[in-house]
């Protein structure tokens, strides 16, 4: 401990780098054995905690490695244990109160026994008292660059992905040989589509995206705790409140205690995935050591009229998981993502809707939307291209959402750019359709190459964003 800086240390240095005066009220010291606990943070970045409960009483005899109070930090429910044995002479919080780090917590009365070489008799002509400080009077004052509009964003980074599919594979047979006047190759013809993935038993949208996010965090070497906010994109949430974000994270803390962190949910359809990374990207802009967990999941099987079979052959169920790193942490990223460019065109729900579950069917104009999706996603594409100051001729690979195998062709038909393409094995899985392209494409993806991504989906939102590989 003796080679470690002391409190008083830490804040004169942190005091003189902000231009103050520190002055120090000096400690009152009982001459009796009185020691002090104090309230601690869960991590370094915590400059309050709340009192949730108080686990002793004055006059009690506590122990070493006790828990004396339960306290709230930003991201946790954690007990407070005592470094030193003694009886606790007065409770100085209530519970509900707030305390700043350092701030006292309670009294006690040292066992006689404790020599002076420990950190109780030690710690008290340590304690410099009350902190007091002064702005100096010098106009040479330490100021923080503003950051305006013409200063540069932070970087942001990009990391592999991890994706869950539905246990039950669903082939083209289990459509067509009930009804006789098709055969399997017709559904390929018409869109591309070979068998597409199903939720089984036990599977369902939370299951599947705590699934891929807990697969993601091991692939990064993060734990949950590493986690500042967490955005998940989905179409068929099962509630409204909880949302599917705050269910997932129940899903990743029911073993490890209570966890706190930013989560909520986007519906932007097949959109969601980009609308979901501009928002990680935006929060970062302002968080740059920050990290946001982006989880798709889309499980659109129970939702479809298996009589209506122009739009029941489409949809697949899967769910997806990506880091999102701050410009702290770009050495961690595989990728770096430039902003995405996002828009939406206002439709009443004629064209295209997916209903809550138990309300109905997904409804589907397939002509219009064919349309609406090849347009919009190239328009998308060549502005996000035009704000970066990139020629969509410099893309590399262009990787859009899997909605049918002739709006890819199209798309393929007007840019020279290779479309990535995996609807043959998965369908059409809203959201997670993007990501599960990414999952294929990243590992053998070149250093500096240049992904395009677009998407297109009902309300109608619509959008694109790049990648550059690192």
């Amino acid at each position: 401990m003796d080679v470690l800086p002391s409190f008083s240390q830490i804040l004169s240095v942190a005091a003189d780098m902000l231009d103050l005066d520190l002055t120090w009220e000096e400690a009152a010291h009982d001459a009796t054995n009185m020691a002090t606990i104090r309230a601690i943070g869960s991590s370094p970045s915590d400059e309050s905690v709340v009192v949730v409960e108080l686990l002793v009483a004055a006059g009690e005899t506590i122990h070493e490695g006790q828990a004396v109070a339960s306290v709230e930090a930003t991201k946790s429910v954690f007990d407070l244990t005592s470094s030193i044995s003694g009886e606790v002479s007065e409770i100085l919080a209530v519970p509900g109160q707030t305390l700043r780090v350092g701030e006292p917590l309670m009294r006690v009365h040292v066992d006689s026994t404790v020599t002076a070489n420990t950190a109780v008799c030690s710690s008290l002509p340590l304690d410099p008292g009350r902190p007091h400080f002064k702005r100096r009077a010098s106009s040479e004052r330490i100021r923080l660059p503003r950051r305006d509009q013409h200063s540069r964003r932070y970087s942001v980074g990009f990391s592999s992905i991890a994706t869950v599919e539905g246990s039950r594979i669903v082939t083209n047979d289990e459509f067509v040989l009930p009804r006789g006047e098709f055969v399997a190759e017709d559904i390929v013809r018409r869109t591309g589509i070979e068998q597409r993935r199903w939720v089984g038993h036990n599977e369902d949208a939370v299951s599947m995206a705590a699934q891929a996010s807990r697969q993601v965090l091991e692939k990064e070497r993060l734990i949950l705790e590493d986690i500042d906010l967490l955005i998940c994109s989905t179409t068929s949430p099962s509630s409204v409140t909880p949302s599917t974000a705050c269910r997932v994270l129940n899903a990743l803390t029911q073993s490890r205690g209570e966890i706190m962190l930013q989560a909520y949910d986007i519906n932007a359809a097949c959109s969601g995935y980009l609308y979901a990374l501009q928002a990680g990207y935006d929060y970062l802009q302002s968080r740059p050591q920050g990290r946001v967990l982006v989880v798709t999941t889309e499980v659109l099987s129970p939702l479809l009229n298996r009589d209506d079979f122009d739009t029941a052959i489409l949809f697949g169920d899967a769910a997806s998981a990506t880091v999102l790193y701050g410009e702290a942490w770009m050495d961690k990223s595989l990728a770096e993502i430039y902003r995405p460019d996002l828009s939406a065109k206002g439709d009443k729900g004629d064209v295209l809707s997916v209903p809550f579950l138990r309300d109905g069917f997904i409804q589907m104009q397939g002509r219009r939307v064919f349309h609406e999706a090849v347009r919009t996603m190239i328009t998308s594409l060549t502005r996000v291209c035009d704000l970066q100051q990139i020629s969509i001729d410099k893309l590399d690979l262009i990787v859009p959402h899997q909605a049918n195998q002739r709006i890819l062709d199209a798309i393929q038909s007007r840019v020279q750019a290779r479309v990535c393409s995996n609807i043959r094995q998965y369908g059409n899985t809203s959201s997670s359709s993007i990501p599960l392209c990414l999952a294929e494409v990243i590992p053998t993806a070149s250093s500096g190459s240049l992904l395009g991504l677009c998407a297109f989906g009902g309300g109608f939102t619509f959008g694109a964003g790049i990648l550059q590989m690192n």
